[in-house]
């Protein structure tokens, strides 16, 4: 089904497995499942991928340590709110990838920052099972 040496940029994530192999079984996806099926990209369609994507980081104590949060990703970019601290950071991973520089608060990064903001509310809002989502409260406020 996949052209060899085919490579497609898109973000897909294991959610996008099953609704996949679904698709490929000829089985509907249930609604309430978020990922998408792959199989237009094997076959070389533009199929209005993803843009950003929703992680939410909530294992605290756990293996690496982190303080829960939530963050969304662009191709370029990532945003993420440790929502215990009420602390945000923001990278730009395309100049750098290893998150060494938190443009967050930075007025020149402002515009960025309102569009990365208004990605993750929207994203966090599509997850009604999510703690607190869907909601109406901007991230800025107590998201």
């Amino acid at each position: 089904m996949i052209k060899p040496g085919a490579v497609r940029k898109e973000m897909v994530l294991d959610l996008d497995i099953a609704p996949t192999i679904l698709e490929i079984a000829g089985i509907a996806p249930r609604k309430e499942m978020q990922g998408h099926s792959m199989l237009g990209l094997t076959k070389g369609d533009d199929p209005g991928w993803r843009k950003e994507w929703l992680y939410d980081y909530y294992e605290y104590p756990g293996f690496e340590d982190m303080q829960p949060h939530r963050g969304v990703r662009t191709e370029t970019h990532k945003i993420m709110h440790f929502y215990t601290m009420n602390e945000w950071e923001m990278y730009d991973l395309s100049r750098d990838p290893e998150e060494k520089y938190n443009l967050y608060g930075k007025p020149e990064h402002a515009a960025l920052q309102k569009d990365m903001e208004a990605r993750l509310e929207k994203v966090f809002n599509e997850v009604p099972w999510l703690p607190g989502g869907p909601t109406s409260v901007k991230p800025s406020k107590s998201f």
